[in-house]
């Protein structure tokens, strides 16, 4: 008599609890705030870091899953007007989901302007990016690339 044998696919769960999947990555929004600096730390200490976004479709899930003013991994810190990831990939202000006249570099009583990109959440810039003070304290998104090769 032959036998069969079948192997059972095993259902992984890639995202730690509390974290959320979209295509190949995880997402974690904390629910206590910092500024840019300090919330790119508190995301490597969790082995990921500040979203990057790559896509309109990965921009919708943000925006429909995490509805406050949430940093992103850009800034043009190290150079004005030069927008890098924190993978740094150079991003071009001609593409993106800038609100409009963003990003514009206000210095409302801070000499540094505003050098960290912020998905925000509030009207007139809703679901769009806005530059703001890195050191606003802010929620944020972190990202981390999921290296499951689930069945």
């Amino acid at each position: 008599m032959e036998q069969k044998y079948f192997l059972r696919r095993k259902q992984v769960e890639p995202c730690r609890s509390g974290w959320k999947k979209f295509m190949k990555s995880c997402y974690f929004n904390p629910t206590y705030t910092a500024g840019w600096a300090t919330a790119r730390r508190k995301c490597q200490k969790l082995s990921s870091d500040l979203v990057v976004i790559t896509s309109a479709e990965e921009q919708k899930f943000l925006t429909s899953n995490y509805r406050s003013n949430n940093w992103i991994g850009l800034t043009d810190e190290a150079k004005e007007d030069v927008w890098l990831w924190i993978d740094g990939t150079l991003h071009r202000n001609s593409s993106g989901f800038w609100c409009k006249d963003e990003p514009n570099n206000t210095s409302n009583n801070n000499s540094n302007g505003e050098n960290c990109a912020a998905i925000w959440a509030l009207p007139p810039c809703q679901s769009e990016w806005k530059d703001e003070n890195c050191f606003r304290s802010l929620n944020f998104i972190c990202e981390k690339q999921t290296s499951c090769s689930c069945l």
